[in-house]
């Protein structure tokens, strides 16, 4: 038994693919700006106390192996906004705040460069872009357009109102 072709899947928006590109670009950032201060040593004031700089390097590199493999995650959650995933973009919500309140927290106690100030720009700007209205509309238009294309796949499944009337 063949069924009606569904409808193809609404169009993401621009907010949806600026949104993403900024994303995209951020989580690179992250990787990048994670691979330098993991490696970098201390540059500070080489009159510091020992103790002192141990920390700072030791702040340096777990800030640095956060932003990598949150960078990842991002990348990762980011590559689903085209399919207008509601659960990916709340993740994605959460992971961009952890991420902007940890490199706003390093760059202003000073453990990290420009880099680290930067990157919650950034990716503010992208979340800002996948929650603009129309990337809400559109992810309500994915989530029927899933719902009605998993009702046609499976028209057993879905209740008889014949039987219930």
């Amino acid at each position: 038994m063949t069924h009606p072709a569904s409808a193809p899947q609404p169009v993401a928006p621009t907010s949806i693919r600026v949104g993403f590109f900024l994303l995209l670009a951020g989580a690179a950032l992250m990787i990048l700006a994670g691979l330098v201060v993991t490696t970098a040593g201390y540059q500070g004031d080489p009159a510091a106390p020992l103790e002192f700089q141990d920390s700072v390097v030791r702040n340096q590199r777990i800030v640095g192996f956060f932003n990598m493999v949150l960078g990842l995650v991002i990348a990762g959650l980011a590559a689903q906004l085209h399919s207008g995933s509601i659960r990916s973009r709340r993740i994605l919500l959460l992971v961009l705040a952890i991420v902007i309140v940890l490199d706003v927290m390093a760059f202003v106690f000073r453990f990290v460069g420009l880099s680290f100030g930067l990157i919650p720009m950034v990716l503010a700007l992208g979340g800002l872009a996948i929650f603009r209205p129309t990337a809400n509309d559109y992810v309500a238009a994915c989530s029927a357009w899933r719902k009605k294309r998993a009702q046609n796949s499976h028209p057993e499944s879905a209740p008889d109102r014949e039987s219930e009337e």
